[in-house]
């Protein structure tokens, strides 16, 4: 049977010398070696091992499964590991679902802070559930806060920061900063409501996409501007016949360079009527 050394057995099968070794070393291939010079020679069955691997690597199996997939076991067992996979893959493929329509509605956001930086306008807002992840510089450490803010954290980009806007105003006015989701993406995530979340129901709100602009060197501290912001916004809503029902909220943040400068992208919102 013809043998190939390693460059030109991994170069017909389109893989990378480090790629087979990897494969020898948990033997889904067995080269011969020459003892003297201790060069390698693979030969077609070697081949057959590395596309059978690279079938299962398609699947997202790990090269160790692949081994024992290839190597100890039965059918039942191998038939067992694909549904298990499958299941795996689907549940996968339904999170990026989730992600990418997430990420067609940022990008709506985003242009927001484009076409409408420094305006306001009035819109339908979405439930969201909010949970404390930060009070002033400390995170909570309450068991079942950090249990839902470990899950608030896998379903990024789904989940989302949020700032409740403290009603006073003030230099020592206690900042928390949280992780919110809204109800349709909890529920396809398997995140469950529960306490210490909160609800923060749907309705008319005012929506306000702040952008802070400064030398790129400046460090910008959002929390320190947000007085500042909200005072404008509360004076446009008076002089706009609105008024705030409800706690308002700063949700997230996003950074843009352009040059010398640098932006800081702020969304506000507050429940109205009016």
């Amino acid at each position: 049977m013809k043998t190939y050394r390693i460059k030109e057995f991994a170069g017909n099968l389109g893989v990378t010398e480090k790629t087979l070794r990897h494969y020898e070393k948990y033997k889904i291939v067995e080269p011969s070696v020459d003892e003297s010079n201790g060069y390698r020679s693979y030969n077609f069955r070697d081949a057959e091992r590395i596309l059978v691997s690279r079938r299962f690597s398609s699947m997202e199996f790990s090269v160790k499964e692949t081994s024992r997939l290839l190597s100890e076991s039965s059918i039942d067992e191998v038939m067992e590991a694909f549904r298990i996979q499958s299941e795996k893959l689907e549940q996968k493929a339904e999170h990026l679902r989730l992600v990418a329509q997430r990420m067609r509605e940022l990008e709506d956001e985003l242009g927001w802070f484009k076409g409408s930086a420094n305006r306001g306008f009035i819109r339908e807002g979405n439930e969201w559930w909010f949970i404390r992840h930060v009070k002033n510089t400390e995170f909570v450490r309450d068991r079942e806060s950090l249990g839902i803010i470990r899950k608030m954290m896998d379903a990024l980009p789904c989940s989302v920061k949020m700032m409740p806007i403290p009603e006073k105003m003030t230099k020592d006015r206690d900042v928390i900063w949280g992780m919110a989701i809204e109800p349709r993406y909890a529920a396809a995530l398997g995140i469950d409501f529960q306490p210490p979340m909160v609800k923060i129901p749907a309705g008319t709100c005012y929506v306000y996409p702040a952008v802070i602009s400064a030398k790129k060197e400046r460090i910008l501290e959002g929390g320190q501007d947000v007085p500042e912001i909200w005072g404008k916004i509360q004076r446009e809503l008076e002089e706009m016949h609105v008024s705030v029902t409800g706690v308002p909220y700063v949700i997230g943040s996003i950074d843009s360079f352009s040059g010398e400068l640098r932006e800081k992208h702020f969304l506000f919102w507050a429940p109205v009527k009016g």
